[in-house]
């Protein structure tokens, strides 16, 4: 196959992710028009909406801090068509039981879904570009989720100042294009993806937890030496039985006088 032809077909794989990619961050604020008739609905006031908004952080930040290398494990494809699906699913909700409950639920799912696109999105686009200049990914990737974030308002606030509704019809035209949108990754090359033991829960506690286990044994194990000579020559302090001595990357036992070294001096 030409290079001229294996171009056209990454423009088309990029316009594809774009489309998605738009579709996902139209989903975000597709019911922003419609949050005073639910409180209205519900009987609750600015508060109530305030708290309903704010899920939309609470799914996001754990995804972005703690999931960043899940790519590299179930790769890059996989996570775009999770957050189709959850779109799909938060749409849904607000559908099915339009009110500030379910608007709550809805935003904490859509700041999921947020949070893997953002994961991979920069990434896999590059790849489906294969390996142009970042610029032109980074391009694609900005335009389609500014375009999102606005379209899914300004559709809303049309078809609410037209016939005031919780359930506009843009609701069930998102569910159409969200369901052709799934439908087009479904399409899409998923390159290599890198399968190396990484971490993706990348917490500092988790070495020092280890570094903890690790001292105890240690000390455990020089515990049990210093029984056992003191056991066998009936003499020796206890406190002078056991010491643990950090030398460089290694560590130092010392029984009685007698010591056993982890790492030369």
């Amino acid at each position: 196959m030409s290079r001229t032809a294996n171009r056209a077909i990454n423009k088309r794989s990029a316009a594809c992710l774009a489309f998605a990619l738009c579709t996902i961050t139209t989903a975000v604020n597709l019911q922003a028009p419609l949050y005073d008739a639910l409180a209205a609905r519900d009987g609750l006031g600015v508060g109530a909406t305030s708290i309903a908004f704010a899920c939309y952080v609470v799914g996001i930040i754990p995804v972005l801090l703690g999931l960043n290398g899940l790519a590299d494990r179930v790769g890059r494809k996989p996570l775009i068509m999770s957050a189709l699906l959850l779109c799909l699913l938060a749409t849904g909700i607000t559908l099915i039981a339009p009110g500030l409950l379910a608007l709550g639920i809805a935003r904490f799912l859509l700041g999921i879904s947020t949070g893997l696109t953002s994961a991979v999105a920069p990434a896999y686009m590059q790849l489906l570009l294969g390996g142009e200049d970042n610029r032109v990914a980074t391009n694609y990737v900005t335009a389609s989720t500014a375009l999102g974030f606005g379209l899914g308002a300004a559709v809303t606030s049309l078809f609410v100042f037209h016939t005031p509704s919780v359930s506009p019809p843009s609701l069930w035209i998102y569910l159409a294009i969200a369901s052709l949108a799934l439908v087009v990754v479904t399409t899409l090359k998923d390159p290599a993806f890198s399968i190396k033991p990484t971490r993706f829960i990348r917490l500092e506690w988790l070495r020092h937890l280890r570094y903890l286990q690790l001292r105890g044994a240690v000390s455990a194990l020089g515990e049990k030496t210093c029984a056992a000579q003191r056991y066998s020559t009936g003499s020796g302090d206890f406190a002078d039985c056991l010491r643990v001595d950090r030398l460089g990357s290694g560590s130092r036992l010392s029984c009685g006088g007698t010591a056993g070294h982890g790492s030369s001096q």
